[in-house]
């Protein structure tokens, strides 16, 4: 997960600098070639986006707007798509199906907050260029570099829960029902 955000992120700049390096050597506009491009590469992941993700993965889009879990449910494998808004998730009523159950969180500004009893097994991570992260009252500041953390026991765990959150800008926190 974390090496996929690392190569997206370091081939995207990698590609950004040939091309400013090619245009300054040829004289062609860069600024011309990049919106068009860019918009060419998001039709096709678009289109392709389908077939990438694993079967029996819900996909739920929203352009604005806040996501919200609380109560008794059980969580499926998910992908959140909300351009600017929040998601939270209780997880202190949740009933976990066998095996990892993950949920992406995608977009362009948004914060992803859970609820997590000492009881259930979460590992969360964040890819964005800017993670505020406050985990069960520890902060810390990532620029460019993805954030992961997981509870006690979660490798060991039958029944597990895995958030992930591809952002521009995100705040990740993880706090107790107590707090």
């Amino acid at each position: 997960m974390v090496n996929r955000g690392y190569i997206f992120i370091g081939g995207a700049l990698i590609v950004l600098g040939l091309l400013a390096l090619i245009s300054s050597w040829i004289g062609v506009d860069f600024c011309a070639l990049v919106l068009p491009l860019a918009l060419i590469a998001a039709g096709v992941y678009l289109i392709l986006r389908p077939r990438l993700v694993p079967p029996g993965t819900a996909i739920n889009f929203r352009l604005l707007g806040n996501v919200r879990r609380a109560g008794a449910w059980t969580p499926l494998d998910e992908e959140l798509w909300v351009l600017i808004g929040d998601a939270t998730f209780d997880l202190t009523q949740v009933t976990l199906p066998p095996g990892e159950t993950v949920i992406r969180f995608l977009g362009f500004i948004g914060d992803l907050k859970l609820i997590v009893p000492e009881t259930v097994p979460v590992a969360a991570s964040s890819v964005a260029f800017l993670t505020t992260s406050r985990v069960y009252g520890t902060k810390t500041d990532s620029f460019l570099v993805p954030f992961e953390t997981a509870g006690e026991g979660y490798d060991a765990a039958e029944s597990k829960l895995r958030f992930e959150s591809w952002h521009l800008v995100t705040t990740l926190r993880l706090r107790r029902p107590e707090d």
